[in-house]
């Protein structure tokens, strides 16, 4: 007889104010076995258990294309079955990226499955039609009919999220996977007591791992293809979703290409640099390299994991301990072993002339000015920028975009909450007086710039904001400014030592 414990979570209630809540899309197995109750009885009393927007009990017994509410890694192992089995799958990079979630100190997140991983010799054809199982086309999804919904589109839905991960997409969109040569696990007896809860996974899942590395871009032309997606799924939040943002992780590029040497090539390719409409370049996007060794990644090809899971849960831990809108950057990286590759100095920083296809103007960029990077400092693992992909260099620093999406989150708050209230005087005085708390609550924090609140904010709300036009359409404008406090990525500080010995 097997006794097993398991720590339940206490539920939270559903909650638009938290800035930690993630939503992860990809491809996973669902265990066999009965649903946790827990689980279950969360999805029978949602939208999609009961109603017109009711699913198959198949469907919810799957846990197909449904947003599942998942609370710890526990919750997760149990209902869905990560691990390599050993047959010609790959392992669950949406497992990898949510344990790294919870690893980093993520508390909540939504999973949706979009099916089974894909094989390890599916044809590249078949690997990227895969990719509308993760966001269906824009003109296929209908934002009050639920059925329409696949993938990331559930967002539309899940108004408490914050950041989205899709782990599958390096893999989609790789062109290599190179063979790789395992040694055979080193087994040490012992007859010291070994508690049951202790586990092995390590070494079970070297056993069971395909010969193979980490899936890898040779072409250029696969970071296009991957940058159009990405790009798309940008376009997708700009359109539904301003206040979520997107972590992606820049594929690996093959260790005998060129881009090895350089990622700013295939990211130009890729639209990382410019304003071309399915360009990956977006304030909505934050893209993070390198990849990750961490101590849970023996079961992926290369014991390497993608690292968009370890800075969606690392951003979480910061919302919850500093503000979603406070700087990450120099945040601790719990459980990383290595970084592949080990990007050096010189090729972070190093200046390249980029041209920026709307302008035609020339800007010298580097490539942590673009992407968000995990490196070493004396003290051990951190992130060292944090940055999105912004043409904007108001809206470069990532925790200014989070910023945004505060007031984004808040607005639509006060909306819901007026929505049928007439229009007129005292309406406009109550959406401006309560938009003006929030700001304080900012100013209050540090979280605007300025020496009174007068400096870091302004609301108006009457009829300077607002055209005829839509005072007759019932539409209310309020418009916010807002002085974010930028955060410093870098100072630079050049130190002589002079004949003699003085600095």
């Amino acid at each position: 007889m097997v006794l097993r414990f398991e720590y339940v979570v206490p539920e939270a209630p559903p909650s638009v104010d938290r800035a930690d809540i993630a939503c992860f899309v990809g491809f996973v197995r669902r265990r066999p076995g009965a649903l946790p109750a827990s689980i279950e009885a969360r999805l029978a009393s949602g939208p999609y258990g009961r109603g017109p927007d009711a699913v198959s009990t198949a469907q919810r017994e799957a846990l197909f294309q449904i947003p599942v509410p998942i609370d710890s890694w526990e919750a997760f192992d149990r209902v869905f079955e990560w691990e390599r089995d050993g047959g010609t799958s790959i392992a669950s990079y949406l497992g990898a990226a949510v344990r790294s979630f919870f690893a980093q100190g993520g508390r909540r997140c939504w999973v949706v499955r979009a099916g089974d991983p894909i094989a390890l010799d599916a044809p590249r054809d078949e690997r990227l039609r895969a990719t509308r199982e993760l966001l269906p086309n824009a003109s296929d999804v209908t934002p009050h009919d639920r059925s329409t919904f696949a993938g990331a589109a559930f967002l539309i839905d899940l108004e408490e999220v914050s950041f989205l991960a899709l782990p599958d997409l390096p893999e989609l969109f790789r062109d290599v996977l190179e063979p790789r040569e395992l040694p055979e696990p080193e087994v040490v007896r012992s007859d010291r007591f070994i508690d049951c809860g202790e586990t092995t996974f390590e070494v079970a899942a070297q056993r069971s791992l395909p010969r193979v590395g980490a899936p890898m871009c040779h072409e250029v032309d696969s970071y296009v293809e991957w940058g159009r997606e990405v790009g798309r799924v940008a376009n997708f939040l700009d359109r539904y979703r301003k206040d979520v943002q997107l972590i992606a992780a820049v594929p690996l590029p093959a260790e005998d290409s060129a881009m090895a040497a350089d990622l700013l090539e295939p990211l130009i390719a890729a639209g990382a640099f410019d304003a071309r409409p399915r360009g990956v370049c977006s304030a909505f996007v934050q893209l993070v390299f390198p990849w990750v060794g961490t101590e849970h990644g023996a079961f992926l090809p290369g014991s390497l994991e993608p690292p968009d899971g370890v800075l969606v849960g690392l951003l979480a831990r910061n919302a919850l301990e500093s503000g979603t809108y406070a700087p990450a950057s120099l945040s601790d990286v719990y459980g990383v072993r290595r970084y592949y590759p080990e990007l050096s100095a010189a090729q972070r920083t190093r200046p390249r002339p980029i041209a920026l296809a709307d302008r035609g103007t020339n800007r010298v960029l580097g490539l942590e000015q673009r992407v968000s990077i995990l490196g070493n400092a004396p003290d051990g693992p951190v992130l060292l920028t944090d940055v999105t992909t912004s043409l904007d260099p108001a809206y470069r620093p990532a925790s200014v975009n989070r910023l945004f999406s505060v007031w984004v989150r808040s607005a639509r708050a006060v909306g819901q909450d007026l929505v049928f209230e007439p229009s007129g005087e005292d309406l406009w005085d109550e959406v401006r007086a309560r938009m003006e708390s929030v700001g304080r609550a900012l100013f209050d924090e540090g979280a605007l710039k300025g020496l009174q609140e007068r400096d870091a904010f302004q609301v108006r709300c009457d009829r300077t904001t607002m055209t005829s036009n839509d005072l007759d359409h019932g539409r209310l404008v309020a418009n916010v400014t807002f002085q974010p406090a930028v955060p410093v990525e870098r100072i630079t500080v050049a130190m002589s030592i002079r004949e003699g010995g003085p600095v």
